[in-house]
């Protein structure tokens, strides 16, 4: 997903900038720590809520899950507020980076107001989001910031163009084996005749027994592709063929008591 990504390149912008205070660098591992276990937590509860509703409502009941939200909002407020301390020394486009990738991270995730309980948590969060929209906006007047954030979107263009041809590889690759492993189907039937009326014919395949068939009945066997020893039996009789069976094929196989008994070949076997 998209938000994963966008967390480890705020992990990695973190770690990237030399020029971050101490308050700076507590505050963005506090950040870093609370969004991977609530990215971890809320991408489980996803897989169980798949309506909005109900996975807000969840959201809202987990006690630790809220606590985690709470470190989050403080620790992004504390992220912000020493950005807009005068006395910061951090690079301006050390600051919009991090600012950029908290907003992807936070919008990918779709933490928002509504999954925070408590009014003042509301409240601080869409107040930290005011600050660092207003100083991003404000940092963007830079040249040297404009160009580094036209590096990243480039950059995650082509990921992403990447991942796209990467994707379509492997669904190619899927269907293509899909294609080569699709089954084929094999129908024995069997035609009624004078003789061997009495005798049920038992189909097997490979050593495995299919099912049974009586006069002008057949049977349909979906077989996975390469070849096949088929085999019927029935009033003491048998008889075998062996069969390649291609992706998707349809083969039609009879099987018949011949009217001539044992000189017409007993219980016979043939590809028609």
């Amino acid at each position: 997903m998209h938000y994963d990504y966008y967390q480890q390149r705020f992990l990695q912008l973190a770690e990237q900038s030399v020029d971050l205070g101490r308050v700076q660098a507590l505050a963005l591992g506090g950040i870093g720590a609370s969004m991977a276990w609530l990215m971890s937590e809320m991408s489980e509860l996803r897989h169980t809520h798949t309506a909005a509703l109900a996975l807000q409502q969840a959201i809202l009941q987990r006690d630790v899950l809220q606590e985690k939200l709470e470190e989050f909002i403080y620790q992004s407020r504390k992220m912000i507020s020493s950005f807009l301390d005068p006395a910061d020394q951090s690079s301006p486009v050390s600051k919009a980076l991090l600012i950029r990738s908290f907003f992807l991270s936070v919008k990918g995730a779709g933490i928002s107001t509504s999954m925070i309980r408590g009014i003042p948590n509301k409240e601080a969060f869409d107040n930290c989001l005011d600050q660092a929209k207003a100083l991003y906006r404000q940092l963007g007047q830079r040249s040297d910031v404009r160009k580094a954030i036209a590096e990243e979107e480039a950059a995650e263009k082509r990921r992403i163009e990447n991942e796209a041809k990467r994707q379509a590889e492997e669904e190619a690759r899927r269907i293509e084996e899909a294609k080569r492993n699709a089954p084929g189907m094999v129908t024995v039937s069997r035609t009624a005749t004078a003789t061997g009326g009495m005798y049920g014919v038992q189909i097997a395949v490979d050593g495995e027994v299919m099912g049974e068939i009586g006069g002008a009945e057949y049977l349909q066997l979906r077989l996975r592709p390469g070849t096949h020893v088929i085999a019927v039996s029935g009033g003491g009789m048998s008889r075998s063929l062996r069969l390649t069976v291609s992706p998707n094929d349809e083969v039609n196989l009879e099987t018949y008591f011949s009217n001539w008994g044992i000189l017409g070949g007993g219980l016979n076997l043939k590809q028609v």
